[in-house]
Formats: structure tokens, C-alpha cells, sequence
């Protein structure tokens, strides 16, 4: 986190010319709501006096950081794949944007998982989600190759074909 000195101060208004300023500056809030004091000291300290009140101050916290190797990965196109999207920060949801057809993500788990059916590059958003908290990113290029080709490793010349010659020989005659 930061401490109060650090961020500015918006919005309040005084009937007269004065700065605002936080009470305690060095004071670092953690995520959530807390209240905190302010002081209005007016450009006229002879006419005016001093004043003090408290306000209320959110703190979002930090957005959940993916974790998970982001790699670019090459698949085979019609095999079995799966990867877990993973982050720090406790994210309550996850979503995976631009996903080859034949994967999907379980948005509670992360869990990408299928067996591509599309031939290509694709440069996958990885999204970690939670409520209160902006939303982590990350990007995984996936590669989905066709399935190689079979490979003949005999020698066809040497294959022998028999016949059995003791099978009936069916005839007939069409009619009509």
C-alpha cells in the first residue's frame, strides 16, 4: 500500500481559501474502509481557525496476479489438452478470451481443458477476477498443429496376398 501522504485529496470545499491535507500522512490504510481525519487550515489563520472532521476512505484491493506459466504451448489439433490458469490475490473467477474451438475454461477452477478442433495461432487473454478488485491479465499463445501424418515403415513389395481358391463361386441370373 501507499501512505495517505501520497495520494491527493478531491472534493472537499470551505467557504473560505485554504488547503486540505490528511491528519495523519504517514498513516498507510490497509484494503477496505476505514476512517480517517482531515484538517482545513485557511490562508487566514488571524480570522479563521483551524478545522478537523474525518472521512471515510475505500481502499480497493491490489488486482489478483496470473501465476500460471504463460508460455507460448503448442497442441496437436484433435488431442487431449489441459492447463489450469492460476493467480495470487484469492481471485474469486477466472475467464480465458479467444480460446481455439474445442477448449473451454471452468471459470471457478481455471481449469482450460479439451481437445482443440482448430488449426492455428491464438493469442488467449487470461483473465483472474475478483469482486472489489480490478482484474489480473496475462496472455498464453496456443498453437494448434494438425496431427502428423502416418508413417509406412515396411516395404509393401514384400507383402503376400493368397487367395483362397476353395471359396463357392455364386452365378445368377438377373430377372426382369
Amino acid at each position: 500500500g501507499q501512505a495517505l501522504s501520497s495520494s491527493a485529496l478531491s472534493g472537499g470545499t470551505a467557504s473560505v481559501a485554504g488547503t486540505f491535507a490528511w491528519t495523519t500522512p504517514s498513516t498507510t490504510p490497509s484494503a477496505g474502509t476505514s476512517s480517517h481525519g482531515v484538517t482545513f487550515t485557511p490562508n487566514d489563520g488571524v480570522n479563521y481557525n483551524t478545522a478537523s472532521t474525518t472521512v471515510s476512505l475505500v481502499v480497493n484491493p491490489p488486482p489478483p496476479v496470473i501465476t500460471s506459466d504463460t508460455t507460448p504451448v503448442t497442441i496437436t489439433n484433435r488431442a487431449s489438452y489441459s492447463y489450469t490458469i492460476t493467480a495470487s490475490g484469492s481471485p474469486t473467477a477466472f475467464e480465458a478470451v479467444g480460446l481455439p474451438q474445442g477448449l473451454s475454461v471452468n471459470r471457478t477452477s481455471g481449469l482450460i481443458s479439451g481437445s482443440p478442433t482448430q488449426n492455428g495461432t491464438f493469442t488467449v487473454i487470461l483473465r483472474a477476477l475478483r469482486t472489489g478488485a480490478t482484474t489480473g491479465t496475462a496472455t498464453k499463445v496456443f498453437t494448434v498443429v494438425p496431427p502428423p501424418t502416418p508413417v509406412i515403415n515396411s516395404d509393401l513389395s514384400a507383402v503376400n496376398i493368397t487367395l483362397n481358391a476353395n471359396l463357392p463361386i455364386v452365378t445368377g441370373k438377373q430377372i426382369g
